[in-house]
């Protein structure tokens, strides 16, 4: 066995934006987000399938032991409302991708892959834009890891989390499949660097008030093809390094304002991306 293994830059924050796009809030016409030949349901079940094999999108929810327990009644409601959002807003996500003119048309896992990178950008983009979500930082950041090959991961999620929620044994265990699937994933794309985004949101209930608030974590960056050697390095060297960059947004979930859009989103727009969001939710116990 090797001593040290430096893996260098493990992903960037350099290629996440995506500038020329500005989403529309407005909601004064149903065509918005309807555009194009595809239906909602057509956007939702190509969605599935483009996310199932490369998925590039995770929504990781961490209600608290306080929201879980005395507050359940009040958290259930809460997050059948998250619920809504996360399926509207990812129905405009991929309509964005499958109407961008530059957009591969063909069912490739390259093309899926190009296509679900994309996604991930358009996720960031619009949260960002999003008037209910209201921005208390939004920095790029740059940090050196340094330790031990089988305290890898947990240092990775540890510096990535640090300062949102706190690292017990579930947060790691939930986490480590989106380590692998990046892993997995790179491995069929084409481009040196694609994006992924993590929604974080934490759940906290005020009982003087018997309501939930919200505080989200947005976590973006493009992999590099030198995420391929993390497993060696982990079974072959005593110490790792690398260098992680990325873009960290977060906001406060601002429920009344999201209510007040809902009522003007169909039910069915709301509804029609819930598979999607299933698939990449990650519910964390506390």
């Amino acid at each position: 066995m090797s001593q040290t293994v430096n893996l260098g830059r493990l992903t960037s924050a350099e290629t996440i934006s995506v500038d020329d796009i500005e989403f529309d809030f407005s909601f004064n016409s149903k065509s918005t987000y309807s555009a194009g030949d595809l239906s909602d349901k057509n956007v939702a079940d190509k969605a599935l399938a483009d996310a199932k094999e490369v998925p590039s999108v995770w929504f990781v929810n961490f209600p608290s032991k306080e929201a879980a327990t005395e507050g359940s009644s009040e958290l259930k409601k809460f997050m059948q409302d998250i619920l809504d959002y996360r399926s509207w807003a990812s129905l405009v996500w991929w309509r964005t991708v499958y109407e961008h003119p530059q957009m591969p048309k063909d069912d490739s896992t390259p093309s899926k892959a190009k296509r679900s990178a994309f996604a991930a950008k358009c996720a960031m983009q619009h949260m960002k834009q999003t008037p209910w979500l209201a921005m208390s930082a939004d920095n790029t950041i740059s940090k050196h890891i340094s330790c031990e090959s089988t305290r890898f991961h947990t240092e990775l999620i540890s510096n990535v989390l640090q300062g949102f929620v706190g690292i017990t044994p579930a947060v790691l265990t939930a986490l480590e499949a989106i380590l692998k699937s990046l892993a997995n994933t790179v491995e069929v794309s084409t481009e040196n660097a694609e994006t992924r985004t993590l929604v974080c949101e934490k759940y906290q209930y005020l009982p003087e008030a018997d309501v939930i608030r919200s505080y989200v974590r947005l976590i973006s960056f493009s992999i590099t093809d030198k995420v391929k050697d993390v497993h060696k390095a982990k079974k072959d060297s005593k110490t790792v390094t690398c260098d992680i960059e990325y873009v960290e947004y977060e906001a406060t979930f601002n429920r009344n304002l999201w209510q007040v859009a809902a009522e003007k989103i169909s039910q069915s727009q709301k509804e029609a991306a819930e598979d999607f969001v299933d698939e990449g939710t990650i519910d964390i116990d506390p």
